[in-house]
């Protein structure tokens, strides 16, 4: 029986549990007709990444793009991920696992979950686990390490459009970019030294990134800076010549103007010009995916043969690297002491 006094709250002793979200781009659940469509309908819907009227975009999404660009993407999927294991996806748990395990050493109140922007391992889903836990310090890292708004603000849009359905909101830190962040300069310079140290250094490295309409810079979507940055900033740590290196843009979609050079582009001048060997890294992707194993492996690797080239050597992208975990754990940290 109640003796009828207050009860005493102990706000100040409740230690919030954090969790943070990896969030990547996403990937078809597998290398079927179907399942990339869905993907695909998904991604090319955002608001964020195409920008244009519906009433103009739907019809050449649904009339077009949708029926033929599905299957083509479909067999490039199945060509990297022929047991049905998505590339994107594998090294993205890995990755997750690798972080989760290194945080929880030093913060036993601290859960690390992977979400996707696109795709069944939704944002929605991912948080909705999270909804009925209390006294919650939420941090999203997008795992873009430089900034666009079609992709880290579309993460934030997701993530707000879930959390108004919550009552009970959680303390929320957003990481908006790393990509100046010396921990992941140190780690792309270490992963391009460590090819150097088993293979030889080729005569030009191409910094490459995934690509974006020019009408977005011009709009003033800074990723474009942030590339170059990133790309001078690397030059710097490995001590390059401005002629040993160029930054170039890939994934090209559709008619328009992209970002410039494109890196398809400068694969056939170099190899027409007499360039024999080139190392090429794309910093923009956290993890290796359709981009980098089927389009610079194998597709720019083709082109630069036929165009009288003899070796393009794709270095890996950071994965579950011991730097990539590390530069994820120490963000993790700074973030849960502020």
């Amino acid at each position: 029986m109640s003796s009828g006094k207050p009860t005493k709250l102990q706000h100040s002793k409740v230690k919030l549990r954090n969790t943070v979200l990896l969030v990547n781009l996403g990937t078809p659940e597998r290398p079927t007709y179907f399942a990339t469509m869905r993907f695909l309908r998904e991604f090319l819907s955002d608001r964020r990444v195409i920008n244009i009227p519906r009433w103009i975009w739907y019809p050449i999404l649904y009339g077009f793009i949708l029926p033929f660009r599905s299957r083509s993407a479909m067999l490039k999927y199945r060509h990297i991920a022929p047991d049905g294991k998505m590339p994107l996806l594998q090294y993205s748990e890995a990755l997750t696992k690798a972080v989760d395990a290194q945080v929880t050493k030093s913060n036993a109140n601290t859960h690390v979950e992977l979400a996707m922007r696109y795709g069944s391992k939704s944002i929605y889903n991912a948080l909705h686990k999270l909804k009925d836990i209390p006294h919650q310090h939420l941090i999203v890292i997008p795992l873009f390490p430089q900034y666009s708004a079609t992709t880290s603000a579309s993460v934030f849009d997701e993530v707000a459009r879930t959390l108004r359905q919550w009552n009970f909101l959680p303390r929320l830190t957003f990481i908006r970019d790393y990509c100046n962040e010396s921990a992941y300069i140190e780690a792309l310079a270490a992963t391009i030294n460590h090819h150097w140290q088993k293979n030889p250094r080729a005569e030009k490295l191409l910094i490459t990134y995934h690509g974006l309409p020019e009408i977005n810079h011009i709009k003033g979507d800074p990723y474009a800076c942030y590339c170059f940055k990133t790309s001078r900033l690397l030059a710097e740590r490995l001590a390059l010549e401005p002629t040993q290196y160029e930054t170039v843009f890939q994934s090209r979609f559709g008619p328009s103007r992209w970002l410039q050079p494109y890196t398809e582009d400068t694969i056939v001048k170099l190899a027409q010009s007499g360039t024999k060997s080139i190392d090429v890294i794309a910093p923009s992707f956290a993890v290796d995916c359709l981009e980098t194993i089927d389009e610079i492996k194998r597709e720019y690797q083709e082109i630069f043969r036929e165009n009288g080239g003899e070796k393009l050597h794709y270095i890996p992208a950071l994965n579950a690297s011991t730097p990539a975990v590390n530069l994820l754990c120490d963000i993790i940290k700074r973030a849960i002491s502020t």
